[in-house]
């Protein structure tokens, strides 16, 4: 190798691969409603609280649901069908706590 490739490979350190597309130093993009400052393990606890109370209520509504029907309550006029509909308002009221609760 000659002396002036030797030279620039000093240099000029390699970066190290990522894996990503994207160079090492990029900041991710910021959550919408979340502040950025926090550090990302806060970010990340709050948002599967989050996720799991969301399932929480689609679980809720589906085993409200099935008990309705098992117990044969409005089977008739499809009162257990109907009772899906709970989803949306819970839905928006889980969307509204969550955003009150997130971090800031």
């Amino acid at each position: 190798m000659s002396d002036r490739r030797k030279q620039r490979a000093v240099a000029a350190p390699m970066k190290r691969a990522t894996g990503s597309h994207r160079p090492e130093t990029a900041n991710p993009p910021a959550a919408h409603g979340v502040r950025s400052s926090l550090p990302p393990a806060t970010r990340l606890e709050f948002f599967s609280d989050a996720v799991f109370a969301f399932a929480a209520t689609l679980a809720g509504v589906g085993v409200l649901s099935i008990a309705t029907a098992a117990a044969g309550i409005g089977v008739r006029y499809g009162v257990p069908g109907f009772l899906y509909g709970l989803i949306g308002p819970l839905s928006w009221w889980h969307g509204a706590w969550s955003d009150r609760r997130a971090p800031r």
